[in-house]
């Protein structure tokens, strides 16, 4: 048996007092399993990213670019969460904004951004780029 045990992890979630949470929970379940073995359990809980949820005036925005972009028929708006870690949450949170994705087409297993089989798609440059430009004039005022 070794005389100590080390778990980390992560928690997700998609409402921000979940973290509150998550922290009571595992703490009240390693107290419990080391109770239960006669053991001491120590829960060291950092709150890390909180989620990131967009704000409704910046999505709006970043759909009419999009939609100038490719056409409205070829914006998503309609998909799962994500749980993914992202620090622009921190920066959504402070001044608002919309954490958009870029379609650079189908990927199989592996070849996703963080995949270790990804490669860029270079011909999605010219519609992102056009994408911001659109982004850009919609939303600062014309001089």
């Amino acid at each position: 048996m070794p005389g100590r045990v080390w778990l980390q992890g992560t928690c997700r979630f998609f409402e921000p007092g979940h973290s509150d949470h998550c922290e009571k929970l595992i703490g009240e379940i390693a107290h419990g399993i080391a109770a239960a073995h006669a053991v001491k359990a120590t829960l060291d809980y950092k709150k890390g990213y909180p989620p990131l949820i967009n704000t409704a005036d910046a999505t709006a925005r970043a759909i009419a670019a999009a939609a100038a972009t490719v056409g409205s028929e070829n914006v998503t708006t309609e998909f799962s969460p994500s749980l993914g870690c992202e620090d622009f949450a921190f920066m959504i949170r402070a001044a608002g904004g919309c954490y958009a994705w870029v379609g650079v087409g189908d990927v199989g297993p592996g070849e996703g951004l963080h995949g270790d089989r990804y490669v860029f798609n270079d011909e999605i440059v010219p519609t992102v780029l056009g994408y911001y430009v659109n982004l850009v004039e919609q939303t600062l005022p014309a001089s």
